[in-house]
């Protein structure tokens, strides 16, 4: 809903302020007065091409204040725009050419724009913003009535399911073609990697035990040198050294805290080289020569350095490369088994697709037989004679976004039998009223809170335009309508109505209860008196 519209040097406007109403808004003046000029500046706050040539000094400014439901203000916070009611909106322009937009202070592209603009009002006259011109609008429209979205969201999870399933065999078969390829390789590599046991092979354990064997003889002289040296030298051992001392300290009688700290160190040493004794035994014991050990040792050693240099990889990176080419030939060797899972989940789920898809179809022709129906008998109370409008659903096995059909609302006349899509009609008066009679009757279904109206009543007068009146105000009682108007019929039944004069600037001004009759009998533009005309204008602005 648009409370306000602010336009600053924007074509022939210097500067202009509109508050509009609930209801239907009405906006007479001569012409020329700058009426469509208002329309043209909504279009270009909702994102329409800028037009610089329509700039007045360095830049245009257009800001409009909107109240909208939260469904437009949680699409906005989702792309952390902190938005809020009201919505402001604003529109500069500059003469160079440069163009910004923002949203409650917050920049904001203008495909963004556009895309907000859309949700905030349908504007009849200009195509740029006609909502259910565009067919994916025209299906959604369709789909709302019949209370599709359960079973297209259903269709939806089908087809994304059948994608899924469709590129996994793809993928399968290609992969199998490739690996195909380069099945005698991966045989080989697996061989080379099988025959010897990677996973229970310690490399490092490998390489010290092998160092171990090879300097035996060194190790085993040079362990039994220690132990000769600290123990077994019946002449000068470690151990009998330092008893010795020990008995010394022992026997001698200071108790001085060092000669108790050396006395305690000295301990200690004994006990850890005894430890020490021990650990060499030990080892001594393990020193066993083996000469097929040690053949095979080498024998592993030499093997895994022939695969890290052949396959540039560690013992970790040669494991996983050897469980990747196993999944790969058994990808080979057993494709089948997968792909006739894979198949069997497939065919079920174009099954359920085409018996969803034929329920959403069926929906869908039902609801366009009741729904033409009605719009046509709309269009006949609008006088426009000779036109008939028809909701195509033609059923396309190809479609797949939200069904098997393609739905698209046509007009049909003298000139064009076979009809012609709605978003071809040529004539704006004509088009409007088309759209009037469609939202009138698909109003409750229809999100967009403001419709502007503009060539609505091009070519029309009498009953018709009393016609067109009565509908828009009977679509006014449920959303905001502002509409540019020369019939005095529609202007009467709004309730707000402003004029638009052109003195030096354009200017607005909401009229009130007796300069709204001197306007409607400016508009009848009677031949007869002033004062019949005014009668005429009061009994208009009494229905």
């Amino acid at each position: 809903m648009l409370r306000e519209i602010n336009i600053q040097n924007y074509s022939v406007i210097k500067e202009l302020s509109v508050a509009f109403k609930n209801g239907m808004n009405a906006i007479t003046g001569e012409t020329g007065a700058g009426k469509t000029v208002l329309i043209n500046a909504i279009e270009m706050l909702l994102g329409a091409r800028a037009e610089t040539d329509k700039v007045l000094g360095k830049k245009a400014v257009i800001t409009g204040v909107f109240e909208t439901d939260y469904s437009i203000i949680e699409q906005l916070h989702s792309i952390d725009i902190d938005a809020e009611n009201p919505l402001i909106i604003k529109r500069i322009i500059e003469k160079e050419g440069k163009s910004r937009a923002y949203i409650n202070d917050s920049p904001v592209t203008i495909s963004l724009l556009k895309r907000i603009g859309d949700s905030l009002v349908d504007i009849h006259g200009q195509y740029d913003h006609q909502f259910l011109l565009k067919k994916e609008n025209q299906i959604n429209l369709i789909d709302t009535i019949a209370d599709n979205s359960a079973l297209i969201s259903q269709f939806k999870r089908l087809s994304d399911e059948n994608d899924l399933i469709g590129n996994k065999i793809k993928d399968i078969n290609d992969e199998i073609v490739q690996l195909a390829k380069e099945k005698d390789y991966f045989e080989f590599a697996l061989k080379e990697l099988t025959d010897i046991d990677l996973n229970n092979i310690n490399e490092k354990e490998t390489a010290e035990r092998l160092f171990e064997i090879e300097h035996f003889e060194d190790i085993k002289e040079n362990v039994q040198a220690m132990l000769y040296s600290i123990e077994l030298n019946e002449d000068a051992n470690i151990i009998t050294l330092l008893s010795n001392v020990k008995n010394l300290i022992e026997s001698t009688e200071i108790n001085s805290d060092s000669f108790i700290n050396a006395k305690s160190l000295l301990q200690t040493i004994i006990i850890e080289i005894d430890e020490c004794v021990n650990e060499l035994k030990r080892v001594d014991e393990k020193l066993i020569y083996d000469e097929g050990e040690l053949i095979e040792l080498r024998r592993t050693l030499a093997d895994i350095d022939r695969l890290k240099n052949k396959y540039r990889m560690n013992v970790d990176e040669l494991i996983l490369y050897k469980e990747d080419i196993e999944k790969n030939l058994d990808t080979l060797n057993f494709p089948e088994e997968k792909l006739k899972k894979l198949r069997m989940r497939l065919k079920e789920v174009r099954n359920e697709m085409e018996i969803c898809g034929s329920m959403i179809h069926n929906n869908r022709v039902n609801i366009a037989e009741t729904f033409s129906t009605k719009i046509n008998n709309n269009i006949k109370n609008l006088n426009m004679k000779g036109i008939t409008l028809e909701i195509r659903v033609n059923f396309d096995a190809k479609k797949r976004k939200n069904g098997f059909d393609d739905v698209e609302i046509f007009v049909i006349n003298k000139y064009k039998p076979e009809g012609v899509p709605l978003k071809e009609i040529v004539s704006g008066g004509e088009l409007s009223r088309i759209m009037l009679a469609i939202k009138h009757v698909a109003d409750k279904y229809d999100p967009i809170e403001l419709m502007i109206f503009d060539e609505i009543d091009t070519g029309i007068g009498g009953n018709t335009a009393e016609k067109v009146a009565e509908f828009l105000m009977e679509l006014s009682s449920r959303k905001q309508v502002i509409i540019i108007t020369h019939l005095p019929q529609i202007a009467a039944k709004a309730a707000t109505h402003f004029l638009v004069s052109k003195n030096k600037n354009i200017e607005i001004s909401e009229l009130n209860k007796d300069t709204r009759v001197e306007e409607i009998a400016r508009m009848l533009g009677s031949s007869a008196s002033e004062k019949t005309a005014i009668k005429h204008a009061q009994a208009l602005l009494g229905k």
